[in-house]
């Protein structure tokens, strides 16, 4: 099976915490490519194994890059790929019992408007793509078309999250977050305790 490229969103910063979490975590992931706050690597195993590390915000599985940042949404709906390969990453990561989906455009990390006819045709391609119905306000997954900063775009879907946890309370720490200081930390393998003073 082709391995499935995916993507994570994290606290920036933590570049070096996430490489080592998938060295550690998932050591079938290759072709790590580390931006700040952002991570593309590839991955033979099911999509969650991904969702299982904690460490990432938000975990997508990408259905096509780009290696530049300045093409417009309007191109990268109209390059949206061939319906095989499509198919091939849907199959793999299409939610149980999904039955809708909406359409979100994300440029250097923020969610911006696209002209209502970018926005349709996004919706029109993905419907049939898919076979989902578009729900704008509680779908059941997310597709992103997204550019960054430091270079490259993508299309990809937002995996729907498997973890329950509650929001941390105030002065607490999310799980995440935790994960990532505990990887920083390169606690030697043997060790049984990692102590906090604060």
């Amino acid at each position: 099976m082709k391995p499935l490229r995916c993507a994570g969103t994290f606290a920036a910063g933590f570049e070096s915490a996430v490489r080592r979490v998938l060295r550690e975590d998932l050591p079938e992931s290759g072709d790590v490519r580390l931006a700040s706050g952002f991570v593309r690597f590839s991955l033979s195993g099911a999509p969650e194994r991904a969702l299982e590390l904690s460490c990432f915000n938000n975990v997508f599985a990408v259905f096509r890059e780009w290696d530049t940042s300045s093409l417009p949404f309007r191109a990268m709906v109209r390059k949206t790929g061939g319906e095989e390969e499509f198919s091939r990453v849907w199959s793999a990561v299409a939610p149980r019992g999904a039955r809708s989906f909406r359409v979100r455009f994300s440029a250097s990390n923020r969610f911006v408007p696209v002209d209502k006819d970018v926005g349709a045709d996004a919706e029109r391609l993905l419907a049939a793509r898919t076979g989902l119905s578009v729900d704008r306000v509680k779908p059941d997954i997310e597709f992103w078309y997204l550019t960054r900063s430091e270079g490259g775009s993508w299309l990809a879907a937002r995996l729907p999250s498997t973890d329950d946890e509650p929001e941390p309370r105030a002065g607490e720490l999310s799980r995440g977050i935790a994960r990532l200081l505990v990887a920083s930390a390169a606690i030697p393998s043997g060790s049984r305790a990692l102590v906090d003073p604060f």
